[in-house]
């Protein structure tokens, strides 16, 4: 590497990692500019470093940040950059990580891995490609093959599978309550999907949960429909659900083989 290019990773290492650079280094190699010293400028620069990254990490995870509080949040957001440094040009990409980081780390409620992952998931559906969702129509179209057909979300949509149901959670701090309720620790199962700039969640029951895992596994419509065989009227309970995809925008294309 030239001289500049070794000066210009000192620099990125100083910012991004400052406990990874001897103080001596810097001094050596980058001149002092009254009143502050090579050390104290890139102490600086790497505030403002951590400060950028946790306003991303605010803007993707609001309700965690009502959840934890100010300090809170920011003693979060410096043990989360310490263990995931930012690795992408897009800063947009730097909470991918967090609940996972939560999880492992839990917090005092034990919920917060949940509730991180349900709002990735609603910051990532905003940002998704855009898709044209079908109707039912185009199921219909395919008469009797329909059996064999192969449904196709749109790349907005996501399913979640969490520990906890933080559903209402996130409903009272949306709502700026300022008592957040306990969480009842059981699986839950929950819809995330975009339409138009409107990005929305729900909750899913078990049957629909394997339905949806089915389709996104590639498998025919047939099999799909399997997943509702415990209902008391399976059939119906299928065509109900069928129904509320198409309804909600969740098909983005039924295909024939």
């Amino acid at each position: 590497m030239t001289g500049l290019a070794d000066l210009q990773d000192l620099l990125a290492r100083a910012i991004a990692e400052p406990d990874t650079v001897p103080a001596a280094q810097l001094l050596s190699s980058i001149a002092p500019q009254a009143p502050l010293d090579a050390v104290a400028r890139a102490r600086i620069y790497a505030g403002m470093y951590r400060t950028r990254l946790a306003e991303a990490l605010r803007a993707d995870f609001p309700n965690l940040h009502r959840l934890l509080g100010d300090e809170g949040f920011l003693e979060l957001s410096r043990a989360y950059a310490d263990a995931h440094p930012s690795a992408s040009s897009d800063i947009g990409q730097f909470g991918r990580h967090l609940a996972d980081f939560l999880a492992q780390h839990p917090g005092p409620r034990g919920d917060e891995a949940d509730l991180a992952r349900l709002e990735w998931a609603l910051a990532q559906a905003f940002t998704a490609a855009d898709a044209t969702p079908v109707g039912q129509e185009a199921l219909g179209a395919l008469g009797e093959a329909a059996a064999e057909a192969r449904l196709h979300f749109l790349p907005a949509f996501q399913a979640l599978a969490l520990q906890h149901d933080v559903l209402g959670l996130w409903d009272a701090l949306e709502a700026e309550e300022e008592q957040p309720p306990a969480v009842e620790q059981r699986p839950t199962s929950v819809a995330v999907w975009r339409t138009g700039y409107q990005v929305l969640h729900r909750g899913m029951p078990s049957a629909e949960a394997d339905a949806v895992a089915r389709v996104q596994g590639g498998t025919s419509l047939a099999e799909v429909c399997e997943a509702f065989s415990e209902a008391d009227d399976a059939a119906a309970e299928a065509f109900r659900t069928l129904g509320a995809w198409f309804a909600g925008g969740w098909i983005a294309r039924v295909e024939s083989t």
